[in-house]
């Protein structure tokens, strides 16, 4: 399997007879390790990961396949730092690890983010399912908290379901037509469009 990082001394890698691979890196940056998906394979987890490299600090990077032939079927994605609010994982925008990952329709219906920010939920059958995200304490949410997906058997169905998050506050309210020119809407205005 290829694997690719944005920064390495020789950037690109093919796994070994055992699946294993490593990159040797000389600088302190954000990077991405992304894994291609062989023939005859369905993916179990992301396959891109973002983190910073940190020198001196080994890191282990897995990625998980299942057969295509699998009776089983999987919804997988990250919970990540949404530092520019745009609801796309970059660079420098790492995963939240500990965030609790929710679908009714899961054979473990409640499941936690590991290191990276990755989750995978296992599904006995295809169908139509919806994935919820907590939010950790004091984050938002820059896309949305539950996301109807499609499982299907032998595959990653509609993987990737991403949930992008920063800390911070989140500010909401209404204009509406103030009737009675008392600052409140308790008096039945109506909202106003377009303001």
């Amino acid at each position: 399997v290829t694997v690719t990082l944005t920064v390495a001394t020789v950037p690109v890698t093919t796994t070994d007879g055992s699946g294993y691979y490593r990159f040797r890196v000389e600088t302190e940056e954000p990077i991405s390790v992304t894994a291609d998906l062989p023939a005859g394979y369905f993916r179990t987890t992301p396959g891109a990961i973002f983190t910073d490299n940190v020198l001196g600090l080994t890191q282990t990077i897995n990625f998980g396949y299942a057969p295509t032939t699998s009776t089983f079927g999987v919804i997988y994605g990250t919970v990540f730092y949404d530092a520019n609010h745009d609801g796309s994982q970059g660079l420098g925008e790492g995963g939240l690890a500990g965030v609790p990952i929710t679908s009714t329709e899961a054979a473990t219906p409640s499941v936690t983010t590991g290191p990276f920010g990755g989750y995978t939920l296992h599904y006995a059958s295809s169908g139509s399912t919806t994935v919820y995200e907590t939010n950790p304490a004091f984050y938002v949410s820059t896309t949305p908290d539950a996301v109807v997906a499609t499982v299907v058997t032998g595959t990653a169905g509609s993987s990737p379901v991403d949930f992008g998050d920063f800390m911070g506050v989140k500010i909401t309210g209404q204009v509406f037509d103030d009737v009675n020119v008392n600052g409140a809407n308790d008096d039945g205005g109506t909202g106003v469009a377009g303001a």
